[in-house]
């Protein structure tokens, strides 16, 4: 007998608040899985091992470019949910997907599209308020300084990321208790501590003719924050951060800057991501990018 669904998320924000909105629409947590599109291929290949696609009624992807698992998953029983711009929709020929190219979150789709066939009626103002927090991390339009400190929580609580997220969040966002305060003021001092010391290098870098001031830096922790805090405190197009543990390269660009960074990091370092925000592995083309940076002064 077919098991009833499983789900493969993104372990970030958006992935997990994909995940609970699923949960409410159908009113169940059906098993899940979180994969990182860094890695997609092997780590879906090495659940393939022990599992078969076809032992579920209902396989879900949600925020994930499944572009390069697209022969394992293009079947009948699997539905996709996406809104990277890399992700190419033509390509599935018998996979059911709502991929949203201008869409802020992938949260969002599923809410449109569960409430547009009427399964998320009845849904408390808590749990649309985290929804909105969600979506306005994911689209990084920051516009609630709850959703900042709601990300700093899913990352750095002790324990497997998903699951604190469901057990904190899924009745919705009531506002955070004295232990996910004490967690998030911790990390909040930690990260000011970190980009204090922060060495910042910067170029000019001509990509189709027309010039970007990258700001780079290493950085192993933060990434996200870090980011951020050179885009909102430098005069820079895009910020590149390099963290030479893990030999990944990450992308962030200031809202009027005209360069996609999702094809930017499909290009140079194997990568991908949205519009805005993108990464890929430490690749000879960004090694050799990264000499032409001077330190700022």
């Amino acid at each position: 007998m077919a098991k009833d669904e499983i789900i493969f998320t993104d372990l970030d924000l958006d992935g997990a608040g994909s995940y609970l909105v699923h949960c409410w629409a159908h009113q169940k947590k059906p098993n899940v899985v979180t994969l990182k599109v860094s890695n997609l291929r092997e780590k879906f290949l090495n659940w393939l091992n022990h599992h078969k696609l076809e032992d579920y009624k209902q396989v879900y992807f949600f925020d994930l470019d499944t572009t390069e698992i697209q022969d394992l998953i293009d079947k009948k029983n699997v539905c996709i949910f996406d809104h990277h711009k890399t992700h190419k929709e033509e390509i599935y020929k018998n996979a059911e997907y709502y991929i949203d190219h201008n869409a802020t979150s992938c949260s969002k789709i599923l809410y449109k599209h569960y409430s547009t066939v009427g399964l998320l009626g009845n849904l408390t103002v808590e749990q649309k308020h985290l929804i909105a927090l969600v979506n306005d991390y994911d689209c990084y339009e920051l516009k609630f300084p709850e959703s900042n400190k709601l990300n700093f929580l899913f990352w750095y609580k002790n324990g497997n990321k998903l699951q604190n997220f469901i057990n904190d969040f899924e009745h919705g966002f009531h506002g955070f208790t004295n232990e996910q305060n004490k967690i998030i003021t911790y990390h909040l001092y930690k990260f000011k501590k970190f980009v204090e010391d922060l060495q910042l290098f910067t170029s000019d870098i001509p990509i189709a003719k027309k010039p970007y001031t990258f700001v780079s830096a290493f950085a192993d922790q933060y990434i996200n924050d870090v980011a951020q805090h050179i885009i909102n405190t430098t005069k820079c197009d895009v910020c590149m951060l390099i963290n030479l543990k893990n030999k990944r390269v990450y992308f962030r660009k200031k809202k009027n800057t005209d360069l996609d960074l999702g094809k930017f990091a499909k290009k140079i370092c194997n990568g991908g991501g949205h519009e805005y925000a993108a990464g890929g592995e430490l690749s000879d083309t960004v090694l050799a990018l990264s000499k032409k940076f001077e330190p700022v002064a």
